[in-house]
C-alpha cells in the first residue's frame, strides 16, 4: 500500500496492522537468530546478531525519535521510544518512574516464552539487554545510563521477564 491508502484506513485496522508487523519483526529476528545457530552454532550467531543490531540501532532510534518528534533526549524520550521500538511493542510491561530514574519491569515476552517453550538457552535475552539496550539509549541520549536489574533465565512463568533501568548520572 501507499501511504496515501495507509491515511483511509480505520484507526483500529492501523493498529492491528502495526500489531502484526511488530509479530512478524519479533519472529524474523528469532528465525534468523536460529537459523544461524543452527548452521554454524551459537557464539557465530550472537557474534554475527551483535553485528545487526549494531547496524540497525542507530537508525531505528533516529527514525522512531523523528517520526514521533520525541525531541533531543532524556529519560522520558529514551522511554517513549523503547515503547515505539517494532518488537518492544510485543511485549507487556510496567515502568515505574522515580526522580532521577526510569524502571521497566517486562511482564510478559514472546520472545522470552519462545525460548522457553522450545528448550533453547535464553543467553541472548541477557547479551540484548547487557549489549544492545544500552546502545539504543546512547543513540538518543548519551548521557543517560542503562542498567539491568533482572534477566533470563527465571525461576517460573509467573516470574518478571527481565528489569532494567535508565537513570540520570
Amino acid at each position: 500500500m501507499r501511504k496515501d491508502e495507509f491515511l483511509r484506513l480505520p484507526k483500529e485496522e492501523l493498529v492491528d496492522l502495526i500489531d502484526a508487523y511488530a509479530k512478524l519483526y519479533t519472529a524474523l529476528d528469532g528465525l534468523w537468530f536460529v537459523s544461524v545457530e543452527k548452521q554454524y552454532g551459537n557464539q557465530v550467531a550472537a557474534r554475527l546478531d551483535t553485528v545487526v543490531w549494531d547496524s540497525l540501532l542507530p537508525r531505528e532510534a533516529k527514525r522512531i525519535t523523528e517520526a514521533r518528534k520525541l525531541g533531543e533526549g532524556g529519560l522520558e524520550t529514551v522511554i517513549e521510544a523503547f515503547k515505539l521500538r517494532p518488537n518492544f511493542l510485543t511485549k507487556e510491561y510496567d515502568i515505574v518512574r522515580g526522580k532521577n530514574k526510569v524502571i521497566v519491569r517486562v511482564t510478559a515476552c514472546r520472545s522470552l516464552h519462545a525460548m522457553e517453550r522450545d528448550g533453547r538457552a535464553v543467553s541472548s535475552c541477557k547479551r540484548m539487554l547487557e549489549e544492545v539496550y544500552p546502545k539504543f539509549v546512547e543513540n538518543i541520549d548519551n548521557r543517560l545510563k542503562f542498567r539491568v536489574l533482572k534477566a533470563p533465565p527465571r525461576a517460573s512463568e509467573n516470574d518478571t521477564c527481565c528489569e532494567w533501568q535508565v537513570e540520570i548520572p
